[in-house]
């Protein structure tokens, strides 16, 4: 009765309500424009159902929808694998690195937010440009937009990345709220002890302008992550957590994101992430959040030059073949990060789109 509970939940909830806009416009935790429930899947996932269902069911009551994805989940893990396929939600690529390669000057501290003051024609061109290359959720160019950056009026800033995300990126789509480390996204030793309240800040404004889900991003520190996840999760929006060891994989260890993952899970996070971690190192880092007992996924950077992977001067295949071995350990949010670009993501959705 339980596993055909689930199926069902999967077959017809999924199938009819998500088949157009994906699984959970509610929790933002699988799905993606245009992402049907059921299709023949070209790679088996290994999503893990196990026993997180306990822990999951304790942490909250379940919605439909996430019932729908723990269906999915005990699907992979039961005779019927094979069957039933989760949907690969295409997320966007990186906006600095990208707009620095085309002549803006992206200094810091504010790095990609001076483009909202100086070319926001040229952000709005990469978010629709991404759009068109098969991305389904789109992150709003709030990295830097923080008080101590941009001043006293860093909420018009903020609200305006949004806006322009938004109008870019069309009906359809889903937008997502940055928020980043309050000092630097590879010096986790600079996280200040009193970053909550930024945090909590930036997430108000974020759900004020009207994103989608909050995206607490690249944080190295367990700590000032947790305190991000929190602060989107007291929004009421869905919140992800992306957790980073940095471009040379040295700023967390596999066990430490594990564990970081498992507590962002008990605070009720909706997916847990790993970028701007080379993509050929990491694999033990999703292998790390795998077990979580949540969507997972990936946006990694390109790695060194001499990888073949980006800059300008990668081949956008090679990613996607590393994107493929992502999807074959479970992972379903997949999009890129530094060093990628517009076709990296057009080549994922080659390879993973209905």
């Amino acid at each position: 009765f339980f596993g055909a509970a689930f199926f069902g939940a999967a077959f017809f909830g999924a199938g009819s309500a998500g088949a157009a806009a994906g699984l959970d416009a509610d929790t933002g935790a699988i799905g993606g424009a245009g992402e049907g429930a059921l299709r023949s899947p070209s790679i088996t996932l290994t999503a893990r159902f196990r026993t997180r269902i306990g822990r999951l069911a304790s942490r909250r009551i379940m919605g439909s929808s996430e019932v729908a994805i723990l269906a999915r989940q005990w699907v992979s893990c039961s005779p019927m694998r094979g069957f039933i396929d989760m949907a690969i939600t295409i997320l966007d690529g990186p906006l600095g690195t990208e707009l620095i390669d085309r002549g803006h000057c992206c200094p810091a501290p504010a790095w990609s937010a001076s483009v909202l003051k100086e070319a926001p024609e040229a952000l709005a061109a990469l978010h629709a440009e991404y759009a068109a290359a098969g991305a389904t959720h789109h992150t709003a160019n709030t990295f830097r937009t923080q008080p101590h950056i941009l001043g006293d009026d860093w909420t018009r800033w903020a609200k305006r990345a949004v806006n322009i995300a938004r109008e870019s990126v069309g009906p359809g789509h889903t937008v997502l709220g940055s928020i980043a480390p309050v000092a630097d996204c590879y010096r986790p030793d600079l996280s200040p002890p009193d970053a909550k309240d930024a945090h909590i800040a930036l997430a108000q404004v974020l759900a004020k302008a009207g994103v989608d889900i909050v995206l607490a991003e690249t944080f190295p520190h367990p700590e000032e992550g947790l305190d991000a996840a929190q602060a989107g999760i007291q929004t009421g929006l869905p919140t992800w957590l992306s957790l980073t060891a940095g471009p040379l994989a040295d700023l967390m260890s596999p066990a430490v994101m594990q564990h970081t993952a498992e507590r962002a899970g008990d605070l009720g996070v909706s997916a847990i992430l790993v970028n701007c971690v080379a993509a050929t190192q990491i694999r033990p880092f999703l292998n790390a959040i795998s077990d979580v007992g949540l969507p997972f996924g990936v946006y990694a950077n390109a790695g060194h030059v001499d990888e073949g992977l980006g800059w300008g001067l990668g081949d956008p295949e090679h990613y996607a073949d590393l994107a493929e071995e992502w999807v074959g350990m479970g992972a379903t949010l997949i999009g890129g990060c530094c060093g990628t670009g517009p076709a990296h993501i057009r080549a994922l959705r080659e390879r993973f789109g209905a």
